[in-house]
């Protein structure tokens, strides 16, 4: 075991005087100006729509990716400089995909009522930001407007060895093969000043959020695989807050003496400081160096307000310090001016990962993970494909725990239910059951469901589906309610069918339509006899005689329906009595 022993050398970043009108309009507009479509109510997934002024359009699959730690919070800080705990917003920040292209990756945030971030595609990386006038714009990285500047070494005083050692944790040597699929996991205490708080008000924890999404979704998470979750964020919406100077490194040093005096209880690796205030001598950002996992020198800030891209980068610079990256002029992040690359070189890389690997505060995090319950009822997160390779139930992409771990229940699956009165609804499995329905499929929806349909026949060669009473309209030959046109024989079931004394083997439908009496499907004329009618005989008993004849006088005269009327006039007349004798005699 070893102890860390390094210099204290704060790291500053300076805005060259030159360029500052690149943040000011003094600079050529670059990009697509764009106009974003999403759901504003933040749900799991949804879809983002960005249409470009040039007649393009991306769309984008998002789901829901919190950049929160299990134990996260807000504190605001009063007038009186105590601090209470608000409930957190909603989280407003999400990865996913361009529709329809797998390779794609899309890191963005709700910030306000504008979607931020940006995505990458076969054609480089895409960055969603915003132009002078408020507006957004879609700008190719090769569009990208940098803030070049310099960082040098601040005049604070360096740290003497033993003071270096305080708050260090004792770390192991290097093991190998320590880069695994796992993500390494810095948790990342946030803060800010009063003049950061004025610039971005209610939107100031969204804010925060974001840019900590687009940080490990464009570099740390892709380039060494390491992931920086919230514990918590103090929001100062007064002027009452701890600093007070816009020098640099002095900034630096009142964050420092703040949170080791006044917030040692806060869970954290790190401390990143967003600040609204315009720096001395075009500073930009300062960190201490190769801080991990010290609550002693764990802290870095930057000033905010810049383009999506290069806060990216800036807040990346300066956390690349505290992993104990310097300086390397090659045009890539850790770049002694600030180039908005988002990118590390391969030595800067190289130090992250050895860190993260030796630094016994860093934890781990599955990534694109989400609640996974078991039948005992334990939960954890887990990715998809890892958590119903171990039998459990995914909950989906975002989804947390409950507070209780011991408590999850893995839901009956859902689908759409056709039920014996002919509605539909989706509800569980055993409730389809138990209601004598017929259940449609797991997922399935009630669209377009006509519980009441059935495979319906036209002839021998066609088929539909429809209910009875469509199908009998268009002279088709309905076939049975929740039958298919796939399983049904259109061709139709002869039987015997009899007419006027003989049989003849026809379908019902033929049957019915000369005046027959149909046997029924499948019966035999041999098996049937098909016996003249005689409707003379009265009594019924074979043959008209006398007998028939005075039950036709008694009922003589109008009797409206009755088997005495033979003809079916309405009335027992003489031309009934000349039908009767005509017939008289065996039947």
């Amino acid at each position: 075991m070893r102890l860390n022993q390094r210099k204290l050398y704060p790291m500053s970043l300076y805005l060259l005087p030159s360029l500052v009108t690149a943040f000011t309009g003094g600079m050529e507009p670059t990009g697509t100006p764009i106009q974003s479509v999403f759901d504003p109510s933040l749900p799991i997934t949804m879809q983002a729509t960005l249409h470009g002024e040039d007649g393009r359009t991306w769309t984008l699959d998002l789901y829901r990716h919190s950049v929160r730690a299990g134990n996260y919070r807000v504190l605001e800080q009063q007038r009186d400089g105590s601090y209470i705990e608000v409930e957190p917003g909603p989280v407003n920040t999400y990865r996913g995909i361009l529709t329809g292209q797998p390779e794609t990756r899309v890191v963005a945030g709700v910030v306000g009522d504008q979607l931020v971030g940006g995505f990458e595609d076969e054609d480089g990386r895409w960055w969603i930001e915003e132009d002078d006038l408020g507006g957004q714009v879609l700008r190719h990285e090769s569009e990208v407007e940098p803030c070049k500047g310099t960082c040098g070494v601040d005049d604070l005083p360096i740290f003497s060895d033993e003071e270096l050692q305080d708050g260090f944790e004792e770390i192991p040597d290097l093991p190998s093969g320590f880069l695994g699929g796992l993500l390494d996991e810095c948790e990342l205490a946030c803060d800010m000043d009063y003049e950061f708080y004025q610039d971005y008000g209610g939107n100031s924890e969204s804010k925060i959020n974001s840019d900590i999404n687009n940080v490990n979704g464009f570099n740390y998470e892709p380039e060494v695989n390491v992931t920086h979750t919230i514990t918590t964020i103090i929001v100062r919406s007064n002027a009452s807050d701890p600093y007070n100077t816009t020098n640099a490194g002095g900034l630096l040093d009142q964050v420092r003496s703040h949170w080791i005096g006044s917030q040692q209880s806060v869970q954290r690796d790190l401390v990143q400081m967003f600040s609204g205030r315009n720096l001395d001598g075009g500073t930009i950002g300062v960190a201490y160096l190769d801080a991990i996992c010290s609550t002693n020198i764990g802290y870095g800030l930057c000033e905010t307000g810049f383009s999506t891209s290069c806060q990216t980068d800036l807040i990346s610079h300066e956390l690349g310090h505290n992993w104990g990256c310097n300086h390397i002029d090659d045009g890539n992040t850790m770049n002694s001016s600030l180039t908005c690359s988002n990118t590390f070189s391969t030595n800067s890389r190289n130090t992250i990962q050895t860190t993260a690997a030796t630094s016994n505060c860093i934890g781990t995090a599955v990534p694109d993970a989400g609640a996974c319950c078991f039948n005992s009822g334990f939960c954890t997160d887990l990715d998809e494909s890892g958590c119903e390779g171990s039998g459990g139930f995914f909950f989906g992409l975002g989804e947390d725990c409950p507070a209780d771990q011991g408590t999850c229940e893995i839901p009956e699956p859902e689908g759409s239910c056709c039920f014996p009165s002919g509605t539909c609804s989706v509800v569980e499995v055993s409730d389809c059951a138990n209601g004598g329905g017929e259940f449609r499929g797991v997922d399935s929806t009630c669209a377009g469901v006509d519980c009441l349909a059935g495979a319906c026949c036209f002839g021998t060669d066609a088929c539909t589906s429809t209910n009875e009473v469509q199908c009998n309209a268009a002279g088709g030959s309905f076939q049975n309610t929740g039958s298919a046109c796939a399983t049904v024989d259109c061709i139709p079931s002869t039987g015997a069918c009899c007419i006027d004394g003989t049989c003849a083997q026809l379908d019902e439908a033929l049957c019915l339509a000369v005046a027959g009496t149909f046997g029924g499907s499948g019966v035999d004329c041999g098996s049937v006899s098909c016996e003249q009618p005689c409707p003379e005989d009265l009594d019924n008993n074979g043959a008209v005689d006398f007998n028939d004849i005075l039950s036709l006088l008694a009922a003589w005269g109008p009797c409206g329906t009755c088997d005495e009327d033979i003809n079916d006039n309405g009335s027992v007349d003489f031309a009934d009595l000349l039908v009767m004798l005509a017939a008289f005699g065996d039947c």
